[in-house]
């Protein structure tokens, strides 16, 4: 279980760049090694309404959106 997240506060960290909310499933840069299957971490956004955010290990034969970002 992970904490509650100000998801106002989190889009807002992204559209006061000029750039949008993130909605859906972005993957990770991180890899996990999960039975025998390497797989990539991925992190899901506003999916659910009220639901702010999840994280779980997907196939890399698996959809999932990619996402610059700018490091300050």
């Amino acid at each position: 279980t992970f904490p509650q997240m100000n998801m106002t506060r989190f889009n807002k960290a992204f559209t006061d760049v000029g750039g949008t909310a993130p909605a859906g499933t972005y993957w990770t840069r991180t890899e996990c090694l999960a039975g025998s299957e390497y797989k990539l971490a991925a992190m899901s956004v506003n999916v659910t309404p009220g639901a702010g955010y999840a994280f779980d290990l997907m196939s890399k034969n698996n959809y999932a959106k990619v996402r610059p970002f700018i490091r300050y």
